[in-house]
């Protein structure tokens, strides 16, 4: 059973763990190839020209936010809602508090205590005082007798059931069959992956071989007899004076610039 098993995970594992070994392999060689000397470069654009900009479109939101969403509602909270709740709705509330409400309040708590309060504490303290009292009896008792009715009648019932009925076969079922077959497929991947991983190293090394044997050479002359000496030509029959005469030409124009500024100094001190 073991090795029918193993093959057919071997199958399906083995192409999973060459994806997963080709990818490593991709990524670091775009690390080392491509974005390590890239790095300098990556920084330099960053410091100078990404973060000016991410700061100049911060600071344009910020400046477009507060003109649209917080300086209108700041003029009119302060120049329109607080001058008219001051003087067109606190004002008048005040002075309809201290003339008419305490007035009237002061007239009226006599009339309120004994029209109101009074027969009010009289029927709590002989009315609803005994019905909450005998009302918290009744409800004190139904609970009581709903919590034996689910223990001794639903709660021991299903325990039992649970134990004797459905425990015993689901501790069978998990001890001959899903136990064994977990540990059996647990170990076929196990060596599939082991097995993946040695094909996947052979496969390495033997592209690494190729590389070596057939690439590297060719490209090695190639780069030392064509590559080399081509750039050798460029730098020293078209660079370096191609350079030089830049210079030249910019030493040329300082110079020039300086001769005509000194010309045109004395006369305008002489003219004026």
């Amino acid at each position: 059973m073991r090795l029918p098993v193993r093959i057919v995970v071997l199958v399906v594992v083995v192409p999973i763990r060459l994806l997963v070994d080709l990818m490593a392999a991709l990524g670091r060689g775009v690390r080392r190839h491509l974005l390590e000397p890239l790095r300098p470069a990556l920084r330099w654009l960053g410091e100078h020209v990404l973060a000016p900009l991410g700061r100049a479109l911060i600071w344009v939101l910020v400046v477009l936010t507060k003109l649209v969403f917080v300086w209108p509602w700041v003029g009119l909270w302060r120049y329109l809602l607080v001058p008219l709740a001051t003087y067109g709705i606190a004002a008048p509330l005040i002075w309809l508090y201290r003339e008419v409400l305490t007035r009237l309040g002061r007239l009226s708590v006599p009339l309120l205590r004994y029209a109101l309060i009074i027969p009010l504490q009289w029927i709590y303290t002989w009315v609803l005082t005994p019905i909450g009292r005998g009302s918290s009896w009744l409800l004190r008792t139904c609970w009581a007798g709903l919590l034996w009715c689910l223990v001794h009648l639903i709660g021991r019932p299903s325990i039992w059931l649970v134990k004797h009925v459905i425990a015993p076969p689901l501790a069978l079922l998990w001890r001959y069959v899903l136990r064994p077959a977990l540990v059996l497929l647990g170990s076929a991947l196990g060596f599939a992956w082991k097995i993946a991983g040695r094909i996947s190293r052979a496969l390495g090394a033997a592209l690494r071989w190729v590389y070596i044997t057939l690439l590297a050479p060719p490209v090695g002359w190639f780069y030392r007899a064509i590559c080399t000496p081509v750039g050798r030509l460029v730098r020293d029959y078209f660079w370096r004076p191609a350079r030089t005469a830049a210079a030249e030409a910019w030493q040329s124009a300082r110079s020039a610039l300086r001769s005509v500024r000194g010309a045109v100094g004395p006369r305008g001190r002489n003219s004026r």
